[in-house]
């Protein structure tokens, strides 16, 4: 039992079957913020093990001044199971009044969000697989995305992610679609420190245009351009 700010149970369990665990959160990994709500105040959160299987639930009250204690809860549930060298999990979670799509502000709205999806290890890799189904509303939009990838190593120091999602978003009666796909190369200089290098391509479509269009959009397409590319390098440390 853990209570505090935490990650989200969508966040933990989309990410163990997500390649880069929705990393790099505006780029390749942009489904965390929105569809997750990534972290919580003062969320109380379980997880218990029964055998191979692990059982989670979680609780944020919406703590919202001068209204009910409901207004803006989220409650999630979620359920893992690892069998040798496959892991499947599922994630079912409910947020009140959202306020906040992609960054723009929206109506105060329910969100639901539910995924499922799992991971295949190999000799000097990992596979990912995963869906997840997102809705608001007030707007009535859905998104539907499905994602795919590998967690590789090259050599003992050497790592290479691939990644590629599919999302298809409806709303108001238009649809659209955004792919987004990348890549990160790094090199281990301890155990706790490596060097990487990071690549990705997004391209929109339809009303996925028009969704980044929106003022507030948190990953800005200059003069409605429906592509970008991106690149980093950076060094990391773990603590």
């Amino acid at each position: 039992m853990t209570v505090g700010r935490q990650f989200t149970l969508p966040q933990d369990v989309i990410g163990s079957y997500e390649a880069t665990y929705l990393g790099n959160l505006v780029l390749l990994g942009y489904q965390g913020t929105t569809y997750t709500g990534l972290r919580q105040d003062n969320m109380v959160k379980y997880v218990g093990a029964v055998g191979s299987t692990t059982l989670m639930a979680s609780y944020t009250p919406g703590e919202r001044p001068g209204q009910p204690v409901g207004t803006g809860a989220t409650y999630a549930g979620a359920v893992s199971h690892t069998s040798g060298r496959a892991m499947l999990a599922g994630v079912y979670q409910v947020q009140k009044d959202v306020e906040s799509y992609f960054g723009s502000v929206v109506p105060a709205t329910r969100q639901t969000t539910w995924s499922v999806g799992g991971t295949y290890a190999l000799d000097r890799a990992r596979l990912y697989l995963g869906y997840t189904w997102n809705h608001l509303a007030q707007s009535d939009t859905v998104n539907r995305a499905v994602y795919t990838g590998f967690n590789a190593t090259l050599a003992p120091a050497w790592s290479l992610i691939g990644a590629i999602t599919y999302d298809h978003v409806s709303r108001g009666g238009r649809s659209g679609q955004r792919v987004s796909t990348g890549a990160i190369l790094g090199y281990a200089l301890s155990k706790r420190s490596d060097v990487y290098v990071a690549a990705d391509y997004t391209w929109l479509q339809g009303e996925w245009i028009g969704v980044a269009s929106t003022p507030g959009f948190f990953t800005p397409f200059y003069a409605s351009n429906p592509t970008r590319i991106g690149a980093m390098a950076g060094v990391r440390t773990r603590f």
